[in-house]
């Protein structure tokens, strides 16, 4: 059965801000090659950020969540956090960090899809998430109101410090996380078997 009324307008408003994210990044692209433009850039990428910081509170308070919208979210956080990455990788941030970075963060996003008893199998912190996401997007503003010349070293510190972070945090989550993953391994191969 449909929602209708506010449940159904909130649902759309939800949808609307992480559609809009994606909107948003494609236009920081767009726009992110020209210096000149620098403050018009920055103020989409803001804009982006804020829809991500507010999407899935709308959604929450609301009492919208759904999977659709979780899977779309999930979408506009990886695409904002990896068109963010490229973007500071062409302007002077080694690749090494930001691999180390998105392989993370696309790892997350397909062990997500894997459910066990209704539960992701793999440990999912939303406030280590936020602070990545806040991080990355403090580091790329950075670097978009500099356009000319190389931004100061502290908006190159979030990309190595997550990079490092990760390098420790990836095995320790797969590690508290492997009863589950077994589990489900096992569950898989039975059913094939």
């Amino acid at each position: 059965m449909a929602c209708r009324g506010k449940p159904q307008i909130w649902f759309w408003v939800a949808q609307g801000l992480t559609i809009a994210r994606v909107v948003l990044v494609f236009g920081f692209v767009v726009l992110s090659p020209f210096p000149n433009l620098w403050p018009i850039t920055t103020a989409i990428y803001l804009c982006a950020w804020l829809t991500d910081v507010f999407d899935g509170r709308v959604a929450r308070a609301k009492g919208v969540v759904t999977h659709f919208g979780g899977a779309l979210d999930i979408f506009g956080d990886r695409y904002f956090l990896v068109i963010s990455c490229l973007y500071v990788g062409f302007r002077g941030v080694s690749l090494v960090p930001l691999a180390i970075i998105v392989v993370r963060e696309l790892y997350s996003v397909a062990i997500r899809m894997v459910q066990l008893d209704g539960k992701g199998i793999m440990l999912h912190n939303r406030t280590l998430g936020g602070i990545v996401h806040i991080l990355v997007a403090a580091g790329t503003v950075g670097f978009i109101t500099s356009p000319r010349h190389v931004p100061l070293i502290w908006f190159f510190v979030p990309f190595y410090a997550i990079a490092s972070f990760y390098l420790f945090y990836l095995p320790y989550s797969i590690y508290k996380s492997r009863k589950r993953i077994l589990t489900s391994i096992i569950s898989d191969l039975d059913k094939v078997s």
